[in-house]
């Protein structure tokens, strides 16, 4: 196992880089993070919902919010189903989709991508993908897949990271009544924490659906993400 040495709060800390994505290490600090691997676009601002002079401004990732309140975000992105930030949280993008937005070339615009070669995992495309932050360190990395590509995704973890910690089992039900059961595999080195979730796109009688994005992928400090505040309940009664 390989330790890089950093410093949190002017303490030595080993840092695992055997759990890592594309450069992105469980505790990096956000500093490092946001010139890991920078991409630049320019963009059609009326395309993004950014009002400017110019017909064309400069999209540069990754882009990093500590709230949604950000049309472009929002517009590029697509953040639908990603929790809000919590106080002191910071939630980055590296990538979008590959159809996401359009890019201009001259006078040739065309369906592009931002970074899309960044939601690859075991070459498998990834149909979302953000990264954590609390306090400044990264804590969880998040991505989904369909349960088609995650089989395929947990062989290649096998290879790589050997045996799983853990197996457990999640249990889905359709409408008409048929349950089945989903393994989820763990890897645990210390506090940081590899999941990888089948999903419920294999169950009985479902087709290979295109749009089945019930897999996912989490790597998780649960140390970093055991100092997070409480979510807000909101009280509306």
């Amino acid at each position: 196992m390989f330790l890089l040495v950093t410093h949190l709060d002017g303490y030595a800390q080993a840092v695992d880089t055997s759990l890592s994505f594309k450069g992105a290490v469980l505790g990096m600090s956000l500093s490092d993070f946001k010139v890991l691997d920078v991409t630049s676009v320019w963009l059609k601002a009326k395309d993004i919902g950014v009002k400017s002079k110019d017909k064309e401004v400069e999209f540069v990732t990754p882009a990093c919010t500590d709230t949604y309140r950000f049309d472009a975000l929002l517009r590029v992105f697509r953040v639908i189903g990603v929790a809000e930030p919590r106080d002191g949280e910071v939630i980055c993008f590296t990538a979008s989709g590959n159809d996401s937005i359009y890019a201009s070339y001259g006078d040739l615009s065309v369906r592009h991508g931002i970074n899309s070669d960044a939601r690859y995992l075991a070459g498998k495309y990834a149909r979302n993908l953000y990264y954590r932050f609390y306090r400044g360190k990264l804590y969880e990395i998040n991505m989904q897949f369909s349960s088609i590509d995650a089989v395929d995704i947990a062989e290649s973890f096998k290879q790589k990271y050997g045996t799983p910690t853990d197996i457990g089992y999640e249990e889905f039900q359709n409408g008409f009544g048929a349950k089945w059961k989903a393994p989820v595999y763990r890897w645990q080195n210390g506090s940081r924490q590899l999941s990888l979730h089948i999903g419920s796109g294999l169950g009985p009688g479902r087709d290979v659906d295109d749009n089945d994005l019930s897999a996912y992928v989490v790597y998780l400090d649960t140390e970093l993400s055991g100092l997070l505040p409480l979510e807000k309940k909101v009280v509306d009664f």
